[in-house]
């Protein structure tokens, strides 16, 4: 039980033994040669207090361990600052003050902290049995000692490079320089590479953010994820979820293989309550990859990070070293709050004072039969030598799945039908609160629902607005519940690395320039702006702005735009015909979600075609026109296992015959479904149709890409109908990277009144689809004409519906 100091006199008592470790006797870095004024002392507290409350990582990490809020205890904080009469009192005020935050990495800096001795015994090596178990202990992970120990240590572990086990004991390794163990232990042990990602999360303070990005360049900004990726939300320390942090930073890593010994034995790590900051991040390592057994106790914690920050007192000059940065385990929790646990706890009571029963544990695993590679776990993997860049190119592109996933397919039963207490909105800086929450559509004193979480994010979604979002459910008293919405905030111009680098390449493809802008004035009203540089007018403009019918949220949409298409028939009565389609678009458009998995939308256009260049010897009459059409679109799941999208457009064409105007009317529809077959395999189902009504000229007909769906055709067929079928049975090698064979049955008509299917289209093919760290999916497809010589082969962009 700690019991809090709450007055001057009784924490002075405190002082004087905390002090005396902290200085020591010890010289202060950076102290000041002359007297300080009590303002002045003053003056440097409240900059010692402002720069902690702001930027200090384990504020409520320290209430939730050892019962201290530290930020209450401000007023007895000044009163012992005001107490003091030297300099030297004020020093130690200022020393007891950041040991109260009890974090071993944050404290005032001083000449001992430099000191330059070393310790010749720093490793100890043995044979515990002949053959079978070698031992390695080492004491400090210093800087001093990677070339100190370098020769000794890498000539002991080729010598047992053939035992079925190595015990490497770091009890009482209060940390170091991590370059120790990546170099001297991990890089000489291993064959292959080892690759991983740690999540760590500041403060939003400037000065923290400030060292961030002197620490991590260009990296500060592309280096953040949505917190939705954050491994078992649910065990997450609750503050990262408020606007005290920003948004986590993901760190891939990577180990490389360098002067291996070939060891292929199991590795023991031996660990206790001493092993701390980059001990423990060697410890963490270990058991996040599965590349050791840990054994022993809890750790010591603070391993997963940056190095402290330092920042100097304006008056006393006082260097002050602080913890920055909050690492995070493999299961979500901080690192500083619940330490690294073994994956073999040893109870070392005081019956076994007198035993090393660590190490008897350990040699007693020995005995049992196992391998290394029954260690990996799911943080961590032994990578090939190609797979190690791919690991590090996604890690950099920055995940942006966001929580919205987690609403969707979260369980939520535990809080079911119980009373919404509050709504609360984190990460909205710019943004309105309240048309969140009006967006989101859930109240305080609404029943909770799970299908009202996952359509209250989908909604959210729709918006477009974010780089992320989502909902979460917490604990609030008995039958209580509070809803927290989350969402992560774009750069106005972009909303993250992944629609940066998307759009890069999807405007260098496409050569165009696009420019858009996310949430403007707060407001969710997104613009984009698209111009062409193939020489043709080609531009369009895009508005979305959400609005509320009612309690009903839904997303408008508005674009204008202009879309010249060059066209030369490749089949049919008109064969070789070639003329240029300018289509001038206006569109309205809507959008709304109809539950946690789907959504409806509409949009109303008007087209207008102008031909110009005609070229034809077949007699074909392409004259400007323009039409009205309706598309109602649905996207969400038919039923749970089968993902889907369907749309149905019907509209009316005019074409000026002889001054007057001819309608005509025409619908067309096509659809997607995706069947599960297992985790691995499934099975896409696509097709599309269209019709226009008989008397209308060819003018008015559809004009389809051939090369989309039939190799025979590289160039436009023109029709009054066609339809096309096709599917594919699609094999995931790994999360971004399928396989699928394709076959496909099609007809286009361009005689009226006839529809019969002789001389349909058929074909088969492969696939293959990569999907890069930014979402762009690459594909390359082959396909040959069945009955047909003609065949096609097609790498790039998968933009299909």
């Amino acid at each position: 039980m700690i019991t809090r100091l709450k007055h001057v006199s009784s924490m002075v008592v405190g002082i004087a033994v905390t002090t005396a470790v902290l200085l020591g006797g010890a010289g202060i870095v950076g102290a000041s040669t002359e007297s300080l004024t009590p303002l002045e002392k003053l003056a440097d507290f409240e900059y010692l207090y402002s720069v902690v409350s702001e930027n200090y990582p384990f504020l409520w990490v320290n209430e939730r361990i050892n019962g201290i809020d530290w930020l209450g205890e401000k007023d007895e904080f000044r009163k012992l600052v005001e107490a003091a009469e030297t300099d030297e009192e004020f020093a130690r005020a200022i020393a007891y003050i950041l040991s109260r935050l009890n974090n071993d990495h944050t404290h005032i800096l001083s000449s001992s902290s430099a000191g330059t001795v070393t310790d010749d015994n720093n490793v100890t090596t043995s044979v515990i049995d002949e053959g079978r178990i070698a031992y390695i202990k080492i004491r400090s992970f210093s800087s001093r000692y990677v070339e100190q120990d370098r020769q000794q240590v890498l000539e002991f572990l080729a010598s047992v490079r053939d035992y079925p086990n190595l015990l490497i004991d770091i009890r009482g390794n209060g940390g170091g320089s991590e370059q120790y163990w990546r170099q001297l232990l991990v890089a000489p042990l291993i064959s292959d590479p080892v690759a991983w990602r740690w999540y760590v999360v500041v403060r939003s303070g400037a000065a923290v953010q400030e060292y961030m990005k002197n620490r991590l360049g260009p990296g500060y900004y592309f280096l953040q994820v949505g917190r939705g990726n954050l491994p078992r939300l649910q065990n997450v320390p609750r503050e990262v979820f408020t606007e005290e942090y920003i948004e986590p930073i993901q760190l891939p890593d990577v180990i490389m293989p360098k002067n291996p010994v070939g060891f292929t034995g199991r590795i023991f790590l031996l660990v206790d309550e001493r092993v701390y900051s980059s001990t423990e991040t060697f410890a963490a390592f270990a058991k996040t990859t599965g590349w050791a057994t840990l054994v022993g106790t809890v750790t010591g914690g603070d391993g997963i990070g940056f190095d402290p920050m330092v920042f100097t007192l304006p008056n006393s000059k006082l260097n002050i070293r602080m913890a920055e940065s909050m690492g995070l385990n493999p299961d979500g929790t901080a690192n500083e709050e619940t330490k690294t646990v073994p994956d073999v706890l040893v109870d070392t009571g005081l019956d076994a004072a007198d035993r090393d029963v660590v190490l008897e544990t350990a040699v007693a695993l020995c005995a049992e039969e196992g391998d290394r590679s029954g260690g990996l776990r799911g943080g961590g993997s032994l990578l090939s030598k190609l797979d190690w860049m791919w690991v590090i190119a996604s890690g950099f592109g920055g995940l942006d799945v966001g929580l919205g996933e987690l609403a969707e397919s979260a369980d939520f039963s535990a809080y079911e039908g119980m009373e919404v207490e509050s709504v609360e909105v984190y990460g909205a800086f710019k943004t309105s609160k309240s048309l969140i929450k009006q967006i989101v559509g859930i109240k305080p004193g609404d029943r909770f629902s799970t299908e009202a979480m996952g359509l209250a994010s989908r909604r959210l979604r729709l918006t477009s607005a974010f780089r992320s979002s989502g909902l979460l459910a917490r604990p609030a008293g008995e039958h209580k519940v509070k809803v927290v919405i989350y969402v992560q905030e774009g750069w106005s111009l972009y909303l993250g690395p992944r629609d940066l680098g998307r759009r890069v390449v999807q405007d260098i493809l496409s050569r165009q320039i696009s420019v858009s802008l996310y949430n403007v004035a707060g407001r969710m009203l997104n613009i984009r702006a698209v111009y062409g540089l193939e020489g043709r007018s080609r531009w369009s403009l895009r508005v979305d702005l959400p609005v509320l019918a009612g309690a009903l949220p839904l997303e408008l949409s508005a674009a204008v735009g202009s879309q010249p298409v060059a066209v030369t028939l490749a089949a049919g009565t008109h064969l070789g015909s070639s003329y240029e389609l300018n289509r001038s678009i206006v569109s309205l458009g809507v959008r709304t979600a109809m539950s946690k998995s789907s959504s409806l939308a509409a949009q109303l256009s008007h087209t207008t075609g102008s031909v110009t260049r005609l070229r034809s010897t077949t007699g074909l009459s392409i004259q400007s026109g323009q039409y009205m059409s309706l598309a109602l679109t649905f996207d969400g799941q038919v039923r749970r296992t089968v993902p889907s999208s369907y749309e149905v457009t019907v509209g009316m064409m005019t074409d000026p015959v002889s001054g007057s105007a001819v309608t005509h009317g025409f619908a067309t529809a096509r659809a997607v479904a995706t069947v599960r077959l297992s985790d691995k395999n499934a099975l896409v189902i696509s097709g599309s149709m269209g019709t226009i009504d008989s008397l209308a000229p060819a003018s008015q007909w559809f004009l389809l890409g051939g090369g989309d769906a039939f190799p025979e055709y590289s160039r436009s067929l023109l029709g009054h109908s066609y339809f096309s079928a096709n599917a594919e049975l699609r094999h995931s090698l790994r999360g971004d990277l399928s396989v699928g064979v394709v076959a496909g049955l099609g007809k286009v008509w361009d005689v009226p009144g006839s529809f019969g299917l002789q001389g349909a289209m058929t074909r088969v093919g492969v696939v293959a689809r990569y999907t890069t760290p930014i979402s762009l999916e690459i594909e390359a497809r082959y396909t040959k004409g069945i009955g047909s010589d003609a065949e096609r082969f097609y790498i790039g962009l998968n933009e299909q519906f």
